[in-house]
């Protein structure tokens, strides 16, 4: 570029946008100046919907920072290439090109300043780096795309010939002060570095809104337009309706009220304002009504705006769904928000207008599973949250959704170190931002409870350390842990009735053929068994050695895990959750069932089994698991039925000697030092006696002690790592790295790992066939059913290309990265079929499209049609053929 530019368009001349007409023909759209006020007052009306008590966390002069996010449009590059692309070429452009000595190529001069200086963002940041000197102001407006666009921004000069020369920075400044005025607020003095995260993801929100179509034309005065862009994404106030009993809120089936116990009374009363809040209780006590009543206190006083309910994993929040939305229609009857939430989050979604941006079909954010996030009520996984604080792109957006919200965490004893510190993290910055975070877990140990209670102490600790004299104390079980307003207390509740549990350990492959006969035994003499197995290939296989011989005697055999289709899955769950569960008692003792599955059996499933053959686990499972046993007393029974547990596993010395051999897929999703402390704890035992053995043997299992021996190996080996696996302390310093820092947030958080222990996994659509045809894509359902859509995104709308989304949510399977190996697509590819339009693909140098055809015989090929494993409806994915 040359020395010297001496043409510079005022703000209500540069254009920040261009729109495609009713004609189909590329247009300039809104000016900056529009734009920016656009953006401004949105930001000022998302910040209403914080009540009074907690709207305190924004700093003065937020919805002015937001204005000016897109002030780098005011640039020489910028103008040209809108002009250009709009097919303008009048004298200020022909001028601005030969003082820029650019040619009329749009492509290029977008290719140089993104090249330079990162697009407008960095333009953006250096302005107001110059203007005010606030690194976080300037940060705030330089990361509105998702992350800081270039190194180092700062120290460049904000009158640089690249960015126009003091000339277009004077054009800059004086909007800046026109913004001022307009909006009626200055910059803050300072800002903590959590208000920065807050108030960049309020920017990025409020531009999305601000960039929908409802603004296109700027023709159209958009001041009138404000509240419905708002409403359409989703994001109005939504009416709590007050003073209700939690005999109100909560019924049974028959409309019948219940009564609140003493943990959900307590709670209610203790964590209806924000602070960090912890229920230990047995399972089946209504831990998650509690949780629910004492949000719709918090928000029914006015000290929270939504409920954000996060749970281990995806299954686990499905569950859910149901019993958030009856708690919406009683706690919100004017919403038509229960509803749609009933069916389930996409379906919420897709009758919402959330504007421009990453928003629209095919960018990153057009995914329920993140917009969630910002909807007043949602239920998702606790992975989501997490990435609030993580080093990812557009982190701080979903820091912005769960601002001053009531955000319950359930199954809090279910994570491990990694997974641990990032946990803590969360908690510190949710109550920074005046959240009431609720933690529920039937199973805690001290240490663990300390930890999460004063997650700032935690993180800074390594190694053995002295316990504290809240660690020390013995506050009983069930118990309520807060720490609100400076004031740390629990509340302790009178031990509850023990139920017993026998128990009893069987070792080696007769143990599991022992199990395998009284299972078919039980459910022969019309009993309900549970088998629950650690990983999905063990399920399968365990699975097959009972389906036929269970089908000879009359028993129904089932199998549930996570790789099935979700079309398939909910079929499942569909026919098994009523056998297990309360609506199935009048036809219970019609017959015999055994359900084999993972995970997911022992989580937020109402299910009910008579006997139990379990996989080795952590203490902790082992309790969890058993609550599915004998859960309701009036469920009915075989007068031979009784509350039992087998438990798999090798014996104590095996395990301590050869831990991945006898432990065998255990031992790679649980820790290997866990599962023998685990098995030295279970020895001695014959009977649980529940809930008063919890605390004693979780203590015993879990808590810390000086090891010597096998014992030691196995804990230096999870404290250090090994070759092959990293250990706590390198897993936290992994963490520590990961944490929200906005000069490094450049991953993508469809990369981003949240757990440690956990394989990266990718969504892979199972279909019959695909075709091409006249410019579109055909493609058949495994359920026969025809989907076909344009190649090009401008030929259809935005809502049709929401309805093909939709459409082929079913279809889709969760898969380990090593297992979908082979059935990627490529970036080109897939752009060219049209999948870009609806499912976001990443860069091109990725390839996040993994598609696999399954034939009659439910053998699975890649589009090269290489056969390399198995697909089947009752057994899931697999990779041999039964």
């Amino acid at each position: 570029m040359t020395s010297f530019i001496r043409v510079a368009p005022p703000a209500e001349q540069c254009p920040a946008k261009t729109w495609i007409d009713e004609s189909g023909i590329n247009r300039l759209g809104r000016s900056v100046a529009d734009h920016c006020l656009i953006v401004g007052t949105i930001a000022k009306e998302l910040q209403k919907l914080f009540p009074e008590t907690i709207s305190s966390i924004f700093p003065s002069g937020s919805a002015l920072i937001a204005a000016c996010h897109d002030v780098g449009k005011i640039s020489p590059t910028f103008f040209l290439r809108l002009e250009l692309m709009a097919g303008i070429s009048d004298g200020t452009v022909k001028e601005l090109l030969q003082e820029t000595s650019f040619t009329d190529n749009p492509e290029a001069i977008r290719q140089y300043e993104s090249e330079r200086w990162g697009g407008h963002p960095g333009v953006s940041f250096v302005t107001m780096m110059e203007l005010t000197h606030d690194h976080n102001i300037a940060t705030v407006v330089g990361q509105h795309h998702g992350s800081l666009p270039k190194k180092d921004l700062q120290w460049q000069r904000a009158d640089d010939e690249d960015f126009g020369g003091p000339l277009w920075e004077k054009s800059r400044e004086k909007f800046i002060n026109e913004c001022e005025n307009e909006l009626k607020e200055s910059f803050p003095a300072s800002m903590t570095t959590v208000q920065r995260q807050l108030v960049s993801g309020l920017t990025t929100a409020a531009d999305w809104i601000g960039s929908g179509s409802i603004f296109d034309n700027p023709e159209s005065p958009w001041q009138p337009l404000i509240s419905q862009a708002t409403a359409d994404a989703g994001m109005s106030p939504v009416s709590i309706k007050g003073s209700l009993t939690f005999g109100e809120i909560f019924k049974d089936n028959d409309g019948t009220p219940y009564s609140p116990n003493k943990f959900q009374e307590a709670l209610g009363k203790v964590a209806s304002e924000p602070g960090v809040y912890i229920l230990e209780a047995p399972m089946g006590l209504g831990k998650t009504e509690a949780a629910l009543f004492a949000a719709y206190l918090a928000l029914s006083s006015g000290h929270a705006r939504g409920i954000y309910f996060a749970l281990p994993t995806q299954l686990t929040a499905n569950k859910i769904y149901e019993r958030f939305a009856n708690f919406l229609s009683a706690a919100a009857p004017d919403s038509d928000l229960p509803g749609l939430l009933h069916a389930n989050a996409e379906d919420f979604f897709e009758h919402l207008d959330m504007g421009g941006g990453e928003f629209t079909p095919g960018n990153s954010w057009f995914s329920a599973k993140k917009r969630g996030l910002l909807a007043p009520f949602a239920v998702g996984t606790v992975d989501q949250a997490l990435l609030s604080v993580m080093a990812v792109r557009h982190s701080f957006v979903r820091l912005f959704g769960l601002a001053g919200k009531v955000v319950v965490i359930d199954e809090v004893h279910s994570y491990d170190a990694y997974t641990g510190f990032l946990l803590k993290e969360l908690i510190n910055e949710l109550a920074a931002l005046k959240c009431t975070v609720i933690l529920l877990s039937a199973t805690l140990t001290r240490s663990s409870r300390h930890q999460l209670l004063f997650p700032e102490k935690a993180k800074s600790s390594r190694g053995r350390r002295e316990l504290s004299e809240d660690e020390r104390q013995d506050f009983g079980y069930p118990v309520i842990s807060y720490r609100k307003n400076g004031t740390v207390g629990h509340i302790s509740f009178p031990p509850q009735p023990d139920s017993t549990v026998f128990v009893s350990l069987h070792h080696e492959e007769q143990g599991e053929r022992d199990a395998i006969e009284e299972a078919l035994k039980r459910a022969e003499n019309h009993q309900q068994v549970l088998w629950i197995e650690n990983d999905v290939a063990t399920s399968q296989r365990i699975y097959r050695l009972l389906a036929a011989r269970a089908k000879e005697i009359g028993v129904d055999c089932g199998l549930l895990h996570s790789r099935f289709t979700r079309g398939d899955r909910q079929n499942i769950e569909s026919a098994w959750v009523p056998r297990l569960g309360k609506s199935g008692w009048a036809h219970r003792l019609d017959c015999g069932r055994i359900l084999v599955g993972t995970q997911i059996l022992e989580q937020s499933l109402d299910i009910d089994a008579d006997f139990m053959v379990s996989r080795i686990a952590p203490i902790d499972l082992i309790f969890q698991r058993s609550g599915r046993l004998w859960r309701h007393q009036k469920t009915p029974r075989s007068d031979a039925a009784v509350r039992e547990m087998w438990i798999l596993s090798p014996t104590l010395q095996e395990a301590l000697e050869n831990p991945r051999q006898n432990l065998g897929s255990s031992a790679a999703v649980y820790s290997p030092y866990t599962l023998c402390r685990t098995l030295e704890t279970l020895e001695p035992v014959s009977e649980l006696a529940v809930p008063s053995d919890i605390p004693r043997l979780m203590e015993a299992a879990l808590g810390d002690r000086p090891e010597t021996g096998l014992f030691g190996n196995l804990k230096n080996d999870l404290l250090y790592g090994t070759p092959k696996c990293p250990g706590i302390y390198r897993l936290i310093e992994d963490a520590r790295k990961n944490l929200n820092n906005p000069c490094t947030s450049t991953e993508d958080d469809s990369t981003a790992q949240t757990r440690h222990s956990e394989i990266p996994t990718v969504d892979m659509l199972l279909i019959q066939n695909i075709a091409t045809e006249n410019g579109r894509t055909v493609l058949t359902l495994l359920n026969g059913e025809k989907v076909t859509f344009p190649h090009e995104q401008k030929d259809f709308s935005k809502s049709q290309w929401k309805k093909i989304a939709s459409s082929l949510r079913s279809s889709f399977i969760h898969l380990s990265v090593t297992r979908a190996k082979g059935f990627s697509i490529s970036f080109e590819k897939a752009k060219a079929f049209g999948f870009g339009n609806f499912i976001y693909l990443g860069s091109p140098n990725s390839e996040n499209l993994f598609i696999a055809l399954i034939d009659q015989s439910g053998t699975a090929f890649n589009l090269s049609r290489d056969c390399t494993q198995y697909y089947d409806s009752t057994i899931g994915w697999c990779l041999e053929k039964e």
